[in-house]
Order: C-alpha cells, then sequence, then structure tokens
C-alpha cells in the first residue's frame, strides 16, 4: 500500500520508495503532490480546466492530435482592435477559405481574371496588393505603401503582416490609425469592393474604396468609445466592494515572469495603518497559481500574527469566486485550493473577497517591485511606504 510509505509526520519516504521501484517510477511517485488533511482522491477529467467530464471535453480531447501547435496569430486576430466581422473575415483569410479564384472555377466554372483589373488571377495575394487598383488605394493611405513588391508564402504570413507593423511602415500622423487597424479595413474594404464589382457589376474607384475604409474605422471607433462612456456612466466603479476595515486587512498579488513569480502581502490594521508586508519567490504554472499562493501567504502570515479577525483581498475575480463558493476551478491546483478552503473552515472569522486592481495597488506595485529586484524577504514600512499613498 502508498500509505506504507509515509512516515509518521505524513511525510513521503522517499529512500524507502528507491528499495522497491526503479529510479524513474520511483522519482514520479516522489513528484505526486499530496491532498492536504486526508481529502479523498477524485476521478478527473485531465483535459478540462475543472477536471468535469463532459461530452464536448471529450471530443476535444479525441482530436486534440488532430490540432498542431496552436499559433499565436488566432489570439492576435481575435483581440485585434476592429469589429467582430472583420475579425472573422481575417479568420477566413488566414485559413484560405474565402469564394474566390480556383475554388469558384473548381465549383462553378468562373473564369479565372481579377474582377478589379480583368488582367491578373482572381485570388486574394493579387486583389489585396498586386491589383493595380489596390496598389493605388494602398499608395494613396496615410502610409504610402508600394504593395506590388509584397509577397507572401502563404495566407498565415499574409494576416500576420496585416496585424502587425512592418519594420518599414513609416508611422501615420498623431491621432491617426495604427497600421494593422487600417491594414485589416483596407483588405476587408476591398474584399467587398471586389464582391459588388462580381456581382452588381458596380464602377468604383480607389478613392471610393479607401474613403469608405476610413469611414468604416472611424465609426466602430467612435461606437467603442460611445459605448465605453455608457459603461462608465452605467457602472462608474462596478464590482468594488464597501471595504468593512477588520482588525487585520491583508492585501495579496502577484507579478509573473515567465515560470516564476513573485508574490505579495500587505496588511493594515483597522486604522489603515500598515502593519506587515511580506514578498516570495515562487515556481508558478499560471497567473491563477501564481495569486493562489499569495493568498496562501497571506494565510500563513495571518496563522503567524494569530489573527482571528482579518479581511483577504485579491484582484484575481476566479480566485475569489471559487474560495467563496468552495469549488475548485482548476484541477491541477486542487491541493492548493483544499489548503485555502481548510483554513476559511478552521476559523470563521476569515473572509477573502475580490476588489480591482485599482484598489490593490499597494500589493500590486510591491509585488512588480520584488519582481524587479529579486526580493523575497519581510519588507520594512521604509520599502512598502513608496507603495502606498493614503494607507486602507
Amino acid at each position: 500500500m502508498l500509505s506504507n510509505f509515509f512516515n509518521e509526520r505524513g511525510e513521503l519516504m522517499i529512500e524507502s520508495l528507491a528499495e522497491w521501484f526503479n529510479p524513474r517510477v520511483g522519482s514520479q511517485i516522489g513528484r505526486v503532490e499530496l491532498l492536504s488533511n486526508g481529502d479523498k482522491d477524485n476521478l478527473i477529467w485531465r483535459d478540462s480546466t475543472d477536471g468535469s467530464f463532459t461530452v464536448s471535453q471529450a471530443y476535444l480531447s479525441l482530436i486534440k492530435p488532430r490540432l498542431g501547435r496552436c499559433s499565436n496569430v488566432w489570439k492576435e486576430i481575435w483581440k485585434a482592435p476592429v469589429h467582430e466581422r472583420v475579425k472573422l473575415f481575417l479568420w477566413k483569410v488566414c485559413k484560405d477559405i474565402l469564394p474566390c479564384g480556383s475554388r469558384l472555377r473548381t465549383v462553378f466554372g468562373n473564369e479565372s481574371h481579377c474582377t478589379m483589373c480583368s488582367d491578373g488571377e482572381d485570388s486574394i495575394p493579387h486583389l489585396f496588393f498586386q491589383c493595380p487598383f489596390a496598389r493605388a488605394c494602398w499608395f494613396s493611405s496615410p502610409f504610402g505603401i508600394r504593395s506590388e513588391g509584397l509577397v507572401f508564402g502563404n495566407m498565415l504570413e499574409l494576416v500576420n503582416w496585416i496585424i502587425h507593423s512592418p519594420p518599414n511602415v513609416p508611422p501615420c500622423s498623431p491621432g491617426g490609425p495604427s497600421f494593422p487597424q487600417f491594414a485589416a479595413y483596407l483588405c476587408y474594404s476591398l474584399w467587398n469592393a471586389r464582391n459588388k464589382v462580381f456581382h452588381n457589376g458596380s464602377a468604383l474607384r480607389p478613392q471610393d474604396v479607401l474613403s469608405n475604409c476610413l469611414k468604416l474605422m472611424n465609426d466602430f471607433t467612435a461606437s467603442k468609445s460611445r459605448i465605453s462612456l455608457e459603461r462608465l456612466e452605467v457602472l462608474h466603479h462596478p464590482c468594488q466592494p464597501q471595504l468593512v476595515p477588520k482588525d487585520f486587512n491583508f492585501f495579496s498579488d502577484a507579478a509573473v515572469r515567465g515560470s516564476c513569480a513573485f508574490v505579495a502581502v500587505v496588511v493594515f490594521n483597522k486604522e489603515g495603518a500598515f502593519v506587515e508586508a511580506l514578498t516570495a519567490k515562487v515556481s508558478v504554472s499560471s497567473a491563477l497559481h501564481a495569486e493562489s499562493l499569495a493568498l496562501c501567504h497571506a494565510f500563513s502570515l495571518s496563522l503567524k500574527m494569530n489573527c482571528k479577525d482579518a479581511s483577504f483581498y485579491t484582484d484575481c475575480l476566479q480566485l475569489a469566486n471559487a474560495v467563496k463558493n468552495y469549488s475548485i476551478s482548476v484541477w491541477n491546483l486542487s491541493n492548493i485550493f483544499l489548503h485555502l478552503f481548510s483554513c476559511l473552515k478552521l476559523n470563521t472569522g476569515l473572509g477573502v473577497f475580490w476588489l480591482p486592481r485599482e484598489a490593490n495597488l499597494a500589493a500590486h506595485k510591491l509585488a512588480a517591485w520584488a519582481a524587479l529586484n529579486n526580493v523575497s524577504r519581510v519588507c520594512t514600512a521604509g520599502e512598502v511606504a513608496p507603495f502606498v499613498a493614503t494607507g486602507f
């Protein structure tokens, strides 16, 4: 039984494993994290975040070998500062599934000549860059690009060029559009112009397409600004809790730097005076892992200070909700969550709350400072003072 390999303190005896297993297996067993307080093992679906099984998760597990390595270009497309329909358009370009050229010729027998100039081939690279119509649009644009010299090996390279600013592109005037935004909207406008000519025989000029491109951009920017203002008017400070100071108030945060992070805890008393602070360097697998370890350090510090009445604050909403609901949102962090649950159950005077980043600046700035200077220790009031404007 595995229990035979634990000592009286509940620690795994590595030397005993070496007597029964070969080094590789013994090493793997030794790396297994032990659940705290004798919690029972649970079956988990490894490929899902929270370990639960669903049909969709099973399907994703089955097709995972076919997906290969995921390119960052997809994330960049969905985060691009353009309308959702333009993002979908870029995705179609990247997948090379827009209906033109050889695809139309195979299905419908269409001629494969460019609709705009009736000379070049009906292809995406030609339509976007080599066609005289497109060249006039690019050269007349705020960036003055000569597009005829652009060559791409595939559609992925083409979209990468659109969503990144090439090094030789001259900067636009102050307050003007960013290059990725302009390039995405111009290609989208060229595609729409091509379809109008193809289906309706419309007569278009390059300046009309360029003007439409800039209008679409301005409309999108204006709508985003209007929505932001409306949200500010309605929400103001949306979810910021009304802080009710306890005897001790622990603020935690983490600064992730690759596979490690610097966690920070700052403690204030009921009057808002500084009590204590610490930083620590930890190995992490994700931002949630780092935030969870920061909260663990806050709990450990409260135990050391023998706090019976305390509030713990984090700006990680996922962590705060998981602890509040006693739910494990990420299965491979089960041991950390079980430890946090145990701490709360042992002392009903403790509570964990979420607050926005702006209200957690002391811990946030201390963590960033610790990461910059490689500081992992208890911090003095003088070191923390620059990060605390008004106290609690």
